[in-house]
């Protein structure tokens, strides 16, 4: 099933907050750690590390054990080994994936020096959830060409200040598909993970590129593959359509951006959320909500 996917405000963190309880993660460390910044958010917390150390560890245990967590774990330098008694997905030498656990899971970074970012994802918010296993399997090693790109917009998401307003805002935007990448990346091939659908796989499209307003679905139908009959077939199936979706997802944008930069123009909230025009984008808030409120249609 689909899960919409949530962007709220983040919460931004450094080294002393990030050996403390407000994380998931602790450090047995710390005094090697020469960098180590973090964002939560409702779907993630995020940490990157950088260590002068040929070894360390950390450790991760989830604050709120009623909502299921993944971690992930992905080296810019370095390797990493994972034990846990959950399921553990291994793609040495420098990504991993860990399941669900009710018992602490420990990360074990080698190799130093160390770069890496740590991941601690609700399975909640993830395109696909995982089925449960309680073994360690290793597949295949990623290629770099694939991660690389992933794990530099990860890092630079964490050290972007969210003062840098339109920047952030985009980095936040993007934030969703980057770990469902990741994540899907990791566990292709694995049990875990299930194969995604079709209309997964279009929803996945569209969160990735709706800010172009030439998208539809003939051009999303060509992105994966498929014919645009095909895709519509697969939305009728679920009793709707593409392009109820794409709105939707455009129209998610322009409240969110709304609430949290209200002194953008509508001009601009338009264009960066794929509308041809402002009063494309006030047709699309009308039709979701008949009366979307004046701090919607405010210049």
């Amino acid at each position: 099933m689909h899960r919409a996917h949530q962007h709220p405000s983040s919460r931004r963190f450094a080294l002393a907050d990030f050996l403390h309880s407000t994380t998931d993660f602790r450090s047995t460390h710390p005094a090697l750690a020469t960098q180590a910044h973090g964002v939560g958010t409702a779907r993630a917390e995020l940490i990157a590390l950088s260590l002068d150390t040929g070894e360390a560890t950390v450790r991760w245990a989830p604050s709120d054990p009623s909502t299921p967590r993944v971690l992930v774990a992905l080296m810019g330098a370095g390797r990493v080994r994972i034990e846990s008694t959950g399921g553990v997905i291994n793609r040495p030498p420098g990504t991993a994936l860990a399941l669900p656990s009710p018992g602490q899971t420990t990360v074990h970074l080698l190799g130093g020096p160390i770069e890496c970012v740590l991941l601690s994802v609700s399975i909640d918010t993830l395109a696909e959830s995982p089925r449960r296993f309680d073994s360690a399997t290793t597949l295949p090693p990623l290629s770099m060409r694939r991660m690389t790109p992933l794990y530099t917009l990860l890092r630079t998401f964490i050290a972007t200040p969210p003062s840098d307003g339109t920047d952030h805002h985009h980095l936040t935007q993007t934030l969703p598909a980057i770990i469902d990448s990741v994540v899907e990346a990791i566990a292709q091939g694995s049990p875990a993970f299930p194969t995604p659908t079709l209309s997964r796989r279009a929803r996945r499209f569209v969160d990735e590129n709706y800010t172009n307003a030439t998208l539809t679905t003939a051009s999303v139908a060509a992105g994966l593959g498929v014919s645009a009959r095909t895709l519509q077939a697969a939305f009728a199936a679920e009793q709707t359509t593409l392009s109820a979706e794409l709105r939707e997802v455009r129209t998610r944008a322009v409240r969110r951006i709304q609430e949290e930069h209200p002194h953008i123009p509508l001009t601009n909230i338009a264009a960066m959320c794929g509308f041809s025009s402002v009063s494309a984008m006030y047709r699309s808030l009308r039709a979701a909500e008949p009366s979307p409120g004046p701090g919607m249609l405010s210049a």
